[in-house]
């Protein structure tokens, strides 16, 4: 192994190239939660809205395929996604 090479780590002897090779990434999200208690009136004891984002800066991420060991790697996601919700207690 060529300790030099930062994706040396990651690559499997023989594997075909049918990805880009797996390198560090920097996988970043943010979880914002607000209590709309104060602002809405709302009646049950708890209630907030939920919204969240993962992978903020939309990097393609692809990790090693060591099962089969017949690929270099398998994308590992879709990008950026969004999520959104209401959590209401009673």
């Amino acid at each position: 192994m060529d300790f030099r090479d930062p994706t040396a780590f990651f690559r499997i002897k023989g594997a075909e190239d049918v990805n880009p090779d797996p390198e560090s990434q920097n996988l970043i999200s943010a979880d914002l939660k607000i209590d709309i208690i104060s602002w809405a009136n709302v009646k049950p004891a708890r209630t907030t809205l939920d919204f969240r984002v993962e992978n903020l800066l939309d990097e393609e991420l692809y990790f090693p395929e060591y099962g089969r060991r017949r690929i270099n790697s398998l994308p590992a996601g879709e990008g950026r996604t969004f999520y959104a919700g209401v959590t209401m207690g009673f």
